[in-house]
């Protein structure tokens, strides 16, 4: 797995990517990372596409190069600006997409995106803009809309995983 720096607006941001070995031309999978921002389980989920699918996997940062909440308080300080101005995600999204689709053997035409809690609300958010992406799928979401979309134009399919009492 590889760390690529990418920017948005100037600011440097922290991805992983990971791809299947000699395979080209190969769907990718955007990982939206939950509130504590990019770390071990987004890097799991990826290892996980690469080998059980043999797809492309990137896990986006929205947070900024090594920014990570260590604690609720952290965690909360980190997401919540961003819950908050949802245009601003957005953008930082579709930036970690446009790494996503622009990583060696990858298919940019086959994208989806993946994301639990905070990385759910990030994925609707992603197809809530008409991000071009094939599908989405949420885990245990935030489902609060976005404010700046109020006619949300969504193309990619949606999957939403949640359970209450599992």
């Amino acid at each position: 797995m590889s760390a690529v720096d990418y920017t948005v607006d100037g600011k440097t941001y922290e991805g992983y990517f990971l791809a299947p070995e000699g395979k080209t031309n190969v769907p990718v999978v955007a990982i939206a990372h939950a509130w504590g921002g990019l770390g071990d389980n987004e890097r799991q989920k990826a290892a996980r596409v690469v080998n059980e699918f043999g797809y492309a996997a990137f896990a986006m940062d929205v947070y900024g190069k090594g920014r990570r909440g260590t604690s609720v308080e952290e965690n909360q300080a980190l997401m919540n600006p961003l819950v908050g101005d949802r245009a601003e995600l957005q953008k930082r999204l579709a930036g970690g997409l446009a790494a996503a689709k622009a990583q060696p053997g990858v298919d940019a035409s086959k994208s989806a995106a993946i994301g639990y809690c905070f990385g759910g609300l990030s994925v609707l958010d992603m197809a809530r803009a008409g991000m071009d992406l094939l599908g989405v799928c949420a885990f245990h979401g935030l489902f609060r809309p976005a404010e700046n979309i109020p006619a949300p134009k969504i193309t990619a399919k949606v999957l939403i995983e949640h359970g209450w009492l599992d």
